[in-house]
């Protein structure tokens, strides 16, 4: 009987050790909203996601400059500056409760923008979920179709 319960001690060890993931960005959910989140830091736009169907749409024009964005704040009002793949931009925002943020404003040139990196241009006074982990910034609009998938840039 010892033995039994030995084995089956020992297998439970290895299933819940085998199933941990390693790395953080694939695995770990969302970090809590909290009074001291902060969006700041570089992201580069990776790809959209359908809301609907899941469906994602990465850079079609791989080898470029792509979307970066970098977003600085106190936790309460931020900016962000960047550029898409033809243009330079710039706007603020303010984080709002329940994981929000609110464009305060958002612009630039759209002169000679291609339609993919048009579409991450943000809207003004338009609310967006986040969802942040350490490697990885989601933002989804209130009336939007697709969100905007960022990673980290190191």
């Amino acid at each position: 009987m010892k033995n039994l319960a030995l084995i089956l001690l020992v297998l439970l060890l290895l299933v819940s050790t085998a199933s941990q993931c390693t790395d953080s960005d694939l695995c770990c959910g969302p970090l809590p909203c909290t009074s001291d989140n902060t969006l700041s830091g570089k992201w580069k736009l990776d790809y959209y996601q359908d809301i609907a169907t899941g469906a994602t749409e990465s850079n079609p024009q791989e080898n470029t400059r792509g979307v970066i964005y970098t977003f600085s704040d106190d936790t309460s009002k931020g900016s962000i500056e960047g550029h898409t793949l033809s243009n330079s931009v710039a706007g603020s925002y303010e984080l709002a409760p329940g994981c929000n943020i609110r464009i305060l404003g958002f612009g630039g040139s759209k002169v000679g923008e291609p339609s993919w990196s048009g579409r991450a241009w943000l809207t003004s006074a338009e609310f967006y979920h986040y969802e942040l982990s350490p490697m990885r910034l989601t933002l989804t609009p209130e009336n939007g179709k697709a969100r905007l998938v960022f990673k980290k840039v190191r």
